[in-house]
């Protein structure tokens, strides 16, 4: 038979009035915590789940699983830079949505799996980098997301080709002083299929000096000046390898700045004419006639002092 003392009873007495109090004051009862829906990327062949490069104007695909956490899943919305995404650039299953964020109605509120097809901006024109991302809320506004980071790319295109040719003085022999820039053969200055043309003689002058050295567009053809700097820092005619590199160069040009002269001397008779300053070796031009932009580097200059033979020597890429 156990025996207490009158001190060990009041201790237990007191440890059980404790464990009650605890027990019927609520100290260690209350409502459950919330927890928000969880989403996830689907790992599988077709869907992106992490970082990826893709072209301007291609679409990428991602699958993710919603599963609710306290309460229902309530919509989910794809957001692109932090932004909302426009409707007209989603499609769910391949199928066009009119709305972004998406209500999850049925039984896809007790937790689905989404296959979304996103199309990135189009209309870039250079490199982007964005995060895309898909967050999904719950009947109480909490809300959870998964997110990816996206970089467009512009595709460069390969030259068409690399070849030279030259371009005579239009006061010599006929059917001379023009230049068809596709296939690097001389033409006659404004035969059909020239770019450029030379502009020829002025006779006001010494004949040993009077080849003016200056080159404008023939047949609706455009010449700029080009500024290499403005188009990356160590870039030269030998390092353009892409169609987008001579447009590029074009682009970021300066119009031709020489002074056309027409006198009664001069074999070229068209006045106003955007002519360029005396062509000399190294002197790099971009030309666009229609859609084809041609650059084109003057690699040797040709002079005579009594005949009107003299010459450009061109290297072309397009």
């Amino acid at each position: 038979m156990f025996r207490f003392s009158l001190r060990e009873v009041a201790l237990i007495a007191l440890i059980g009035y404790l464990f009650t109090a605890c027990t019927e004051d609520g100290l260690i009862t209350g409502d459950p915590i919330a927890t928000p829906p969880s989403i996830k990327f689907v790992n599988e062949t077709g869907f992106l789940s992490q970082d990826a490069t893709i072209n301007v104007g291609e679409s990428f695909k991602v699958k993710v699983e919603m599963v609710p956490g306290s309460s229902d899943l309530n919509s989910f919305e794809v957001l692109e830079g932090g932004k909302r995404l426009d409707a007209k650039r989603i499609q769910i299953v391949g199928i066009s949505v009119a709305n972004n964020p998406q209500l999850i109605v049925g039984a896809s509120k007790k937790g689905a799996t989404y296959e979304i097809t996103i199309l990135p901006d189009q209309t870039v024109t250079e490199e982007k980098v964005l995060t895309y991302a898909v967050e999904v809320t719950d009947e109480d506004s909490k809300s959870e997301a998964v997110a990816l980071t996206i970089t467009t790319d512009i595709p460069f295109t390969a030259l068409s080709k690399t070849i030279t040719g030259v371009l005579l003085n239009q006061g010599g022999p006929p059917n001379t002083g023009g230049l068809d820039l596709d296939e690097g053969k001389g033409t006659g200055s404004q035969d059909a299929s020239a770019e450029i043309q030379d502009e020829g003689i002025n006779t006001d002058v010494a004949n040993n000096i009077n080849w003016r050295r200056q080159i404008a567009g023939v047949n609706g053809t455009s010449l700029r000046v080009v500024n290499f700097k403005a188009i990356a820092e160590n870039l030269t005619f030998k390092g353009v390898e892409f169609k987008e590199q001579v447009f590029q160069a074009y682009e970021t040009g300066k119009e031709l700045d020489g002074t056309d002269l027409v006198t009664p001397g001069t074999s070229d008779k068209t006045n106003n004419e955007k002519v360029s300053q005396p062509v000399k070796v190294g002197d790099v031009f971009a030309v666009k006639k229609g859609d084809i932009y041609y650059l084109i580097e003057c690699t040797k200059v040709t002079e005579t002092d009594n005949n009107n033979n003299d010459s450009y020597e061109f290297s072309i890429k397009y």
